[in-house]
């Protein structure tokens, strides 16, 4: 903090981000190894009370075998601190963003690992669940469409794995994992 100004510094990254090595299936293993380590950062920010609220391949920094969270811009400090958004106010990416997010509703730590999920079904089938014609539309379909299940768009992929993305993916914030390294260690 300076002048009070607020502001993040961190290091500079000469990798590219997730997203620009997506659009085509990621193997496994591969994609194992990087939600393994973004749930360890997700975990770590959670058990300091912070919510990302905007986990997305474009702000996930890849520099070689690491993979780094950025943009804590629209992060959400949980205790202490006043929110930084209104009630009824939504603020993400709209292709990741959970259910409650999408509704305007208050989010918890499970919006960070609902919108790490919509990164590994990216990761494994190349794209992203939800589309459509506008921001609005794709949220309304986080809210109401049922997940279009990954085997659909990649037949190889285990069932097991399948079943890690669907609940992930739950649009009930509690049917999804309690910690993001449940995750992981699920997918793993």
């Amino acid at each position: 903090m300076e002048n009070d100004i607020s502001y993040i510094v961190m290091k500079y990254i000469s990798g590219h981000s997730m997203r620009e090595i997506l659009g085509q299936q990621m193997d496994l293993g591969k994609a194992c190894r990087f939600i393994d380590q973004i749930a360890g950062a997700l975990d770590h920010a959670h058990d300091n009370g912070i919510i990302h609220r905007d986990i997305k391949s474009a702000n996930l920094l890849v520099e070689g075998e690491w993979v780094l969270i950025a943009d804590f811009g629209i992060a959400k400090i949980v205790e202490g601190s006043t929110a930084l958004t209104s009630a009824g106010e939504t603020m993400g990416t709209p292709a990741y963003m959970s259910p409650e997010q999408a509704s305007g509703k208050p989010v918890k730590h499970y919006t960070d690992i609902y919108s790490l999920g919509i990164v590994l079904y990216e990761m494994l089938t190349g794209q992203v669940p939800f589309k459509g014609e506008t921001p609005y539309g794709v949220m309304f379909k986080h809210v109401n469409d049922p997940l279009p299940l990954p085997r659909i768009h990649r037949p190889d992929l285990p069932e097991c794995a399948e079943r890690v993305i669907l609940k992930a993916l739950a649009k009930v914030p509690e049917h999804r994992y309690e910690r993001a390294g449940q995750f992981a260690e699920a997918l793993r």
